[in-house]
């Protein structure tokens, strides 16, 4: 559930930095923190890809050792317990 409310906030502010030009951007220096805030989450984005319009990839980490990754085959998560 957090990383799906990240993606939705780096999704939102994605559009927002590039409204009209959204389509053909490449690249997007994305902020952790603002998509932290807007998602109401205490993890953290670690890496965005973006490519016609849309986020393609992206990794999230909980506060509890979660890491969900975006990639082209769908969401997976992994769990690595703190030793």
């Amino acid at each position: 559930v957090e990383a799906r409310a990240a993606y939705l906030a780096a999704m939102t502010l994605y559009n927002e930095d590039y409204s009209k030009d959204v389509a053909t951007a490449t690249t997007w220096s994305f902020d952790s923190s603002a998509i932290q805030t807007l998602a109401g989450v205490t993890g953290t984005t670690t890496a965005v890809t973006v490519a016609g319009g849309k986020i393609t990839g992206m990794t999230y980490k909980t506060t509890t050792n979660y890491v969900c990754t975006l990639d082209g085959n769908g969401w997976t998560a992994t769990y690595t317990p703190t030793p």
